[in-house]
């Protein structure tokens, strides 16, 4: 059991887990971080339906709602929202 501990960098509570059970116990899922497109999905959301592409979109949300958020950031929403 040492020879394993030095040899693996672990301690001998993870060497005997590992020698108990070979499949490593499963990970909880981390919770969803929220991206800057949820703060104004809504916004972007309602250009989109009245036509607006994505430039006039990141342009509009830059000029009237005062918002700092990135061109390709905007571009990849509209593209996975016009494609569903």
């Amino acid at each position: 059991m040492r020879a394993l501990v030095r040899r693996h960098h672990v301690t001998w509570r993870t060497a005997k887990a590992a020698l108990t059970n070979p499949e490593p116990p499963a990970r909880e899922p981390l919770p969803r971080r929220p991206s800057a497109i949820d703060a104004v999905q809504h916004l972007i959301d309602l250009m989109i339906d009245n036509g607006h592409g994505p430039t006039e979109t990141w342009t509009r949300l830059m000029d009237e709602h005062d918002t700092s958020i990135s061109y390709g950031a905007v571009r990849l929403h509209v593209h996975n929202r016009t494609t569903r």
